[in-house]
């Protein structure tokens, strides 16, 4: 009888249905050059760095921001500030300087501030240039 209720009770739970649930942003470089797709980070000093990934010319990338739904992370309020950086001129990995310096240390070719309200009307998809 247990076994019976605990069967009815998976089975009538309520799952989230898939076009709830976003694990990643796809992300297509539609220019001519390779470029990163990239995040700012900040140490606990307070200093900064891009963080990326090259995308190659004419190419997808699935970027994926965090380990579970970008629904159950991402608010509608505070974006998910995303840089494009030409890939000739990106940051030293790992290396954080002043986060005044972003702009110098990198040649910023685009930058999206993307709040959960702007990845859900572009349907999870950035598309550069």
């Amino acid at each position: 009888m247990l076994i019976s209720i605990i069967c009815l009770m998976l089975i009538s739970s309520t799952c989230k249905k898939e076009e709830d649930c976003h694990s990643y942003i796809k992300f297509i470089n539609q220019s001519e050059k390779d470029i990163i797709f990239g995040l700012r980070f900040t140490d606990a000093e307070g200093n900064c760095r891009l963080d990326g990934s090259k995308v190659m010319k004419n190419d997808t990338f699935d970027f994926r921001p965090y380990n579970s739904c970008i629904e159950d992370n991402l608010n509608s309020k505070t974006p998910l500030d995303i840089y494009i950086v030409d890939s000739d001129k990106y940051n030293e990995p790992g290396v954080f300087y002043d986060c005044d310096s972003i702009g110098i240390k990198n040649e910023i070719l685009k930058q999206y501030s993307m709040t959960l309200d702007d990845l859900r009307q572009s349907n999870f998809t950035i598309t550069y240039p």
